[in-house]
């Protein structure tokens, strides 16, 4: 899930329209609608301040709730060989 998925699923979980959630975090109006239809992507203090505002970190408002990182990749075997 990305960005702009999480904005809405947030926003949707509080209640509000996207005015409400914008003035609640303190943010232009026609910048919340940008970030949530995907056309921008906001600067680091308003990430924050969306962030404060539906009680999530940065980390999750940007990953999501629940979202799995990538697996690692297992580290290479060393090949068998002649010792030098």
């Amino acid at each position: 899930m990305g960005f702009k998925e999480n904005l809405k699923r947030l926003r949707e979980a509080k209640g509000l329209t996207q005015a409400a959630a914008a003035a609640s975090a303190g943010v232009a109006f026609r910048s919340y609608q940008n970030w949530e239809a995907g056309i921008r992507e906001p600067r680091l203090d308003a990430l924050k301040k969306l962030a404060d505002a539906f009680g999530v970190s940065a980390d999750e408002l940007l990953a999501g709730v629940g979202d799995e990182p990538e697996p690692e990749k297992p580290a290479p075997k060393p090949k068998k060989g002649k010792k030098a």
